[in-house]
């Protein structure tokens, strides 16, 4: 009988993980306690076991996706059984099923100013310890080191995303 294997909640503040890779393939057999995948949340990676042997009927997401907890991320089960009945619900027009519907909107915060990027490659303020710890590893591979980036995180902490949006929105030095 085939089962689905959720995206575990690593946290009690988690909401989503990324999916970083799958370890096992669709059409691969499976033991019970065996990883299938590696997920990521802004602090720790961890692996997703397979609950039960089986095969591995369909996987549901991309490496790279970003998941909602408690989503089916792929489903196992003996060879030729259907996985259909387990794929996530389609989601509104313009979101994937990997997408959980949008937060209310928060209050307006000021933008941080814009500034070329050689300028931004200066160290960052002494609240670079407010840094999740994706955040500061993209930052590294980046050579990004902002002054000032007004956190969306809990308590303002600096998150990936609030790096990634004020990088690829900084204007560029042409050469």
């Amino acid at each position: 009988m085939a089962f689905a294997v959720e995206m575990p909640k690593p946290g009690n503040t988690v909401e989503e993980c990324i999916l970083v890779r799958w370890l096992r393939r669709k059409g691969e057999t499976v033991a019970a306690g065996e990883p299938v995948a590696e997920i990521e949340t802004d602090k720790a990676t961890f692996e997703v076991n397979a609950p039960r042997a089986g095969t591995l009927l369909e996987v549901f997401f991309e490496e790279g996706a970003l998941v909602p907890v408690f989503t089916n991320l792929c489903v196992i089960g003996a060879p030729g059984e259907s996985a259909e009945e387990f794929r996530p619900k389609a989601a509104a027009p313009g979101q994937s099923p990997a997408t959980p519907p949008a937060p209310p909107e928060p209050p307006a915060r000021p933008a941080a100013p814009a500034a070329p990027v050689a300028a931004m490659a200066q160290p960052a303020a002494a609240g670079a310890s407010f840094w999740s710890p994706r955040a500061r590893r993209f930052a590294e591979e980046h050579g990004f080191r902002p002054e000032r980036v007004a956190g969306s995180g809990p308590g303002g902490r600096v998150l990936e995303q609030d790096l990634r949006e004020l990088y690829y929105s900084a204007p560029r030095a042409s050469s």
